[in-house]
This record gives structure tokens, sequence and C-alpha cells, in this order.
């Protein structure tokens, strides 16, 4: 009976999906691939992350070059804190990402280098930052 129950346990785990489950981590930025991508160097291992929630300009190249040189003065060689939001896709893992305190999600948005995704309408303090921006007449 004991035998019985555990294949059917491992049975059902085989066929319940993989939930990545979010992560706190930590890490030197180390590449700067776009102003909303960042390379981090976690334990030895590089890892890609894209911050979530914000959209930077791509279509015109000295804009995107802007964006990516403002994300690169924020956190180029910097410590880095990383919260996991979901899976990842070919560019990277999505997360909210911090130097300290600050929230560089929200940095570049408030800077004007990049805009408050709009299909995340939950991240808030990212559609207020984007309003601060065009008040402002900051950035893109």
């Amino acid at each position: 009976m004991k035998r019985l129950m555990l294949l059917v346990i491992t049975g059902l785990l085989v066929l319940v999906p993989a939930v990545s489950p979010a992560e706190t981590l930590s890490g030197k930025v180390v590449k700067v691939p776009s102003g909303d991508a960042i390379v981090v160097e976690i334990d030895g291992t590089q890892r890609t992350f894209v911050l979530a929630g914000i959209i930077s300009p791509t279509g015109v190249p000295a804009l995107a070059e802007k964006a990516k040189k403002n994300l690169s003065a924020k956190v180029k060689n910097q410590e880095v804190r990383i919260q996991t939001l979901g899976e990842g896709d070919k560019r990277g893992t999505p997360a909210a990402v911090w130097v300290g305190k600050r929230s560089i999600n929200t940095e570049m948005v408030r800077a004007g280098w990049a805009r408050h995704d709009t299909a995340r309408p939950e991240y808030k303090m990212l559609a207020r930052a984007e309003d601060e921006a065009k008040a402002a007449d900051r950035g893109v």
C-alpha cells in the first residue's frame, strides 16, 4: 500500500508544472545591453535581467543609446538587489532592481529614459513616475 501511494504521489509530481518562484538575488552589474536590461554576476555566473514594467526606446538608435547610457550610469559596476518577477524569455528574467534603496526601474521612468509598460497596470509607481517625467518634459 505504501509503495502504491509513493508511486501515485511521484506520478502527480511529474504532472504538476514547475513554478518559477520569485527570487531575491544580489550581485554586481557587469554589462548593460540596453536601456531596460542588465547582466549581473551572481556567484560567478552571469544572468540577464529585464527591468520589469518598463519599456526603453528601441526604434530611434540615438534615443536607445542615451537610455542605455543612462541605465549604465546608474548601475554599471554597482552591487544591485534583484527581485525576480516571473518567467524569463530570450531577453532575460523580468525583475525589480535596486541600488541601495533606489528603485532603478522607477528612476529610469522618472528620468524619462523609459516609459511605463501599460500591459503592467499593477506597477502604479511606474505610472506616477511617467506622469512626473511627462510633466517635467524629461527624456523621451
